[in-house]
């Protein structure tokens, strides 16, 4: 693939995996049960928030380095690596 169609399908990839990992953050605390339970710890509520946002964003930034290292393994033209560097010394 070249540059073009190698960025569209990286986009729609993180796209899909940030859904799946950053919308349901929230969902537990949805339903009253959980929440009334959730709340009764000793432990913060924006403290289990925050864990869980780190959680999922690390695990976001890992999942697109994978793919886009597959991609370029599979001989997709992307400038992973430039583009890092560019930004590096600007």
């Amino acid at each position: 693939m070249n540059e073009i169609y190698s960025a569209e399908c990286l986009e729609q990839s993180v796209i899909l995996i940030g859904i799946v990992l950053i919308v349901p953050v929230h969902a537990a605390e949805q339903e009253s049960t959980i929440r009334d339970v959730v709340f009764t710890r000793k432990i913060l509520q924006w403290m289990i928030l925050l864990i869980r946002m780190i959680t999922a964003i690390v695990m976001l930034v890992f999942l697109t380095g994978i793919f886009a290292e597959i991609m370029i393994v599979k001989n997709c033209t992307f400038p992973l690596y430039e583009l890092c560097c560019e930004n590096g010394n600007q």
